[in-house]
């Protein structure tokens, strides 16, 4: 199986059971090699910090959320390692250099096959390696549960 590479939305539709969790917990247990710029644990807190703030959870399950993302089985690559590709891609795309950490992600570990937008950009000194970025980081306009669906069936394997 190829390499993954996971958003916040993913977890976040895991842990709160929103359409779509059962795709996302698969994914999240399907025992395939995971990765995510660590941008990913704060995305996730940030959503959890959300939950709490509408009442929907009380702090003792904030935390035990949180404590239950670290424990994921994946790969945490420090942004700092990706910022200067996902900036490329970001500048060469249009897209947010949030979303572009992840891209850059994938580029590294080699996660997705090429696009032809994105062939030029890492063609062009990003990297040699190939790129498609993740759908569910590239659908705006879209519902959460969507997205994870697309980017479910556009991974690679």
């Amino acid at each position: 199986m190829k390499p993954c590479v996971v958003d916040a939305s993913v977890v976040a539709a895991a842990f709160f059971q929103e359409t779509g969790a059962q795709v996302a917990r698969a994914i999240l247990a399907g025992g395939g090699e995971l990765h995510a710029p660590d941008l990913l644990l704060a995305e996730v807190a940030n959503a959890i910090w959300k939950r709490h703030r509408r009442g929907e959870i009380n702090e003792a399950e904030a935390r035990a959320l949180l404590a239950d993302c670290l424990r994921l089985p994946i790969a945490i690559a420090p942004s700092g390692d990706l910022v200067e590709a996902a900036l490329d891609l970001a500048l060469r795309t249009n897209r947010t250099a949030y979303d572009c950490l992840y891209l850059a992600l994938a580029v590294r570990t080699k996660a997705v096959r090429p696009r032809r937008p994105l062939r030029q950009t890492v063609r062009s000194g990003t990297s040699s390696a190939s790129a498609r970025p993740s759908a569910a980081r590239r659908q705006s306009g879209s519902s959460r549960a969507e997205r994870i669906q697309r980017w479910s069936a556009a991974k690679p394997g």
